[in-house]
């Protein structure tokens, strides 16, 4: 019987006893702090009479014993997530302020005009939502090992986007009563900032996941670094950088400026004189059917990038497909089957 269940908690745990414990001590430890805040401070409104110190102090009773306590252990998942989310909270945290506008309005001591508090409670959020993928993915590599590679990849792929996209939108509903981050425009938050949100978790679901997963590839400090590095640079280079060309323009504008997808009237031009700046003639089914839209374009593209960035030679022409090896050409077919698909379901 013990041989058995240690199979079975390998189909969802780590291999290596230290990532397995640090795992299992972020799952554990993360009833805590969401007790503490969306369980305490926010159901009762006890930031009302919070100040600076207090809104700082109680991000640091959430943050610092998931930070501490590993560290006896281990440091590398703190490591990596720490420079992640430091870099997205300090650079990329301005797109929702101008795309989205987004405010933080409670009272704060803030670094580049983003609340020292953020930081600590993202550092908690992220810990729990990549540790929450990692045990996911490992258990859907073992569902679909005997796949072949091209469904194996296709299904993690649709995966990591499926629940990119739930961690952004879940976070987002998660503190809907806290009224002191507010946007201009809720509803575009919730289908399309969600959806940028989720570009995070793309790029860092996978790369975090690697860590230490094989026992015969150990990774050292600098490596988590530079890793955590490179994933920032991934977001912030290939998939936020298109959004600053348009950042004064509404949310809901969004997909028309970045790929030009959009109806035969394309969005209404507000009128400050007779309502909001963000909001456009887009509703309901429409902003859904938008946004899966773009979904569905941005995927094909992205794929795109990373196919011919990882197989390009020397000299390559932009966007040509014949550098292509047979599997990325396969995988960039299979992907742009698949958003065909989605385009024709919802026309």
């Amino acid at each position: 019987m013990s041989g058995s269940s240690d199979v079975s908690r390998s189909l969802w745990l780590a291999q290596n006893p230290s990532k397995r414990w640090g795992e299992l001590f972020f799952l554990f430890y993360t009833p805590f702090w969401l007790t503490l805040s969306l369980g305490i401070i926010v159901p009762y409104k006890l930031y009302e009479t919070f100040t600076e110190l207090e809104y700082l102090l109680a991000a640091l009773v959430s943050a610092v014993p998931a930070f501490l306590i590993p560290m006896l252990v281990i440091g590398k998942a703190n490591l990596w997530i720490i420079i992640f989310s430091y870099v997205g909270n300090y650079f990329l945290t301005h797109y929702f302020f101008q795309v989205l506008g987004a405010s933080y309005t409670f009272p704060a001591w803030k670094m580049n005009n983003v609340p020292h508090s953020t930081f600590f409670m993202a550092h908690v959020c992220f810990l729990f939502y990549h540790v929450a993928s990692n045990i996911t993915l490992r258990r859907l590599r073992h569902s679909i090992s005997d796949l072949p590679d091209s469904l194996r990849w296709c299904f993690e792929a649709a995966w990591i986007l499926a629940f990119s996209y739930f961690i952004a939108y879940l976070e987002t509903v998660s503190i809907v009563n806290f009224p002191y981050y507010e946007f201009v425009d809720r509803n575009a938050m919730y289908r399309v900032g969600c959806l940028f949100y989720a570009l995070y978790f793309i790029v860092s679901f996978p790369m975090f996941f690697r860590m230490d997963e094989k026992s015969s590839d150990k990774w050292d400090l600098s490596r988590v670094a530079v890793d955590a590095l490179a994933a920032s640079m991934l977001v912030e280079r290939w998939l936020f950088r298109p959004i600053w060309g348009v950042k004064d323009k509404p949310a809901r504008e969004i997909p028309f400026a970045l790929y030009g997808i959009g109806n035969d009237t394309g969005p209404a031009k507000s009128n400050p004189k007779t309502q909001p700046k963000y909001t456009t003639n887009l509703h309901g089914d429409d902003s859904v059917k938008l946004t899966t839209k773009v979904m569905a374009k941005w995927t094909t593209d992205l794929m795109e990038k990373i196919a011919l960035q990882i197989t390009a030679p020397a000299k390559v022409v932009p966007n040509s497909r014949a550098v292509l090896s047979s599997k990325a050409n396969k995988a960039l077919k299979n992907v742009e089957m698949i958003s065909a698909w989605l385009l024709a379901v919802i026309d």
